[in-house]
């Protein structure tokens, strides 16, 4: 079923490109495309439906393995075919990213908890100035129920803030190592 969907979403997508550039409309097309989530199942006895590399967590999950994924970012002539960034990304980054790639000014009458991303992708930027820092609440996750990042800093923490767990992701992205004492 993972497979499946996987290679039927891979044909539409490739089909979706395929027209952008017949069209010749891949230059003026800004896509960025990602998951939403870590994979499904415990990884052990469903061990088809994808996999975290190595990573700590999965769907439902606040650790890496549940919150890390993949994106794709491609505009022709704006964006290196190849390139890739380590700067954390986050959903609410889309929204004043897309406002960057229209040309259009944020609004000034409420508080964007994301930040345009666009100089990262187009190599511009090595890092991004945020507003806020990453930040993730999920009550069906399993443990730690909330998250924040700053940098290289993601702490864990239960609702009613009692129990934390701190990581160094530079250097335990598996997040074995919980330096909260």
């Amino acid at each position: 079923e993972h497979h499946a969907n996987v290679t039927q979403l891979d044909f539409a997508f490739g089909q979706l490109m395929g027209a952008l550039d017949e069209q010749k409309l891949a230059g003026d097309t800004f896509v960025f495309f990602t998951s939403d989530n870590g994979p499904e199942g415990d990884g052990v006895k469903s061990p088809g439906r994808g996999s975290t590399g190595g990573l700590r967590g999965r769907k439902r999950d606040l650790h890496e393995g549940g919150i890390r994924v993949p994106g794709i970012a491609r505009w022709p002539g704006r964006i290196r075919p190849g390139s890739v960034s380590e700067i954390p990304v986050i959903g609410s980054d889309a929204f004043p990213t897309m406002l960057a790639v229209a040309g259009v000014k944020p609004p000034g009458d409420r508080v964007l908890d994301g930040a345009n991303v666009l100089p990262a992708l187009v190599g511009a930027a090595a890092k991004i100035e945020r507003p806020q820092p990453l930040y993730w609440r999920l009550h069906m996750a399993p443990n730690a129920k909330i998250a924040m990042r700053v940098d290289d800093w993601k702490i864990l923490a239960n609702l009613e803030l009692t129990e934390f767990e701190l990581y160094n992701l530079k250097d335990d992205l598996s997040e074995t190592t919980d330096l909260a004492a």
